[in-house]
């Protein structure tokens, strides 16, 4: 029997509610319900279904506390929606907006981490100063960072020795330091791309 189990359901019934996400076996309280609420309105199940046990995927299971008491676990699983443990067929785009909800979350909480320790920004530039243990690069013309600064002070310890006019690779974190030379917050890599030709560099 088709029909929409939580047409009715509204925010102020919610006391609270989080979603695990299986793959990767992680939960996440859910702060704002009204997206969540608006979403679950949308569900449609049809005849109920318990074969959902023999598909393989990702399941997101959201568990609603209410405020008479009762607590309630809904498991979007495509194509099936498993109320309290009991499967149905479900309307594929609504079940889908649910994981796709799910995942959103899950990413939103990585940010922070993926922000500080994993975000990689590249650009291009030329080698116009070679130092002790630093380099002074002027960032190509094409590249965001030429827009805030005309030349790069850069950490350079690496064995591999870098000449005046060679173009390079800078590999940071996207952290842009207030001085001049403008300095980048935490260098990861700076790779060689093409050398200095002859006539370029001093005799």
């Amino acid at each position: 029997m088709a029909g929409k189990p939580y047409k009715d359901l509204e925010a102020e019934q919610i006391v609270s509610a989080a979603v695990h996400l299986l793959p990767p076996d992680k939960t996440i309280q859910i702060t704002d319900v009204k997206e969540l609420v608006d979403l679950l309105k949308d569900v449609v199940i049809y005849n109920e279904d318990n074969s959902y046990t023999e598909y393989a995927g990702q399941g997101v299971t959201f568990t609603l506390v209410m405020t008479d008491g009762t607590q309630t676990d809904i498991m979007a699983y495509n194509p099936f929606l498993v109320i309290d443990g009991t499967g149905y067929k479900t309307k594929y785009e609504p079940c889908e907006a649910l994981n796709h909800y799910a995942n959103m979350l899950s990413e939103r909480t990585e940010m922070p981490a993926s922000a500080n320790n994993m975000q990689e920004v590249t650009f291009q530039a030329t080698v116009i100063e070679v130092r002790d243990d630093s380099i002074l690069a002027e960032p190509a013309d094409d590249s965001l960072e030429s827009d805030t600064a005309d030349r790069f002070s850069i950490p350079y310890k690496e064995k591999q020795v870098l000449q005046i006019g060679d173009t390079v690779e800078i590999t940071y974190n996207g952290d842009i330091l207030e001085s001049y030379p403008a300095q980048l917050g935490e260098v990861y890599k700076i790779t060689l791309l093409e050398q200095a030709k002859a006539d370029v560099m001093g005799k």
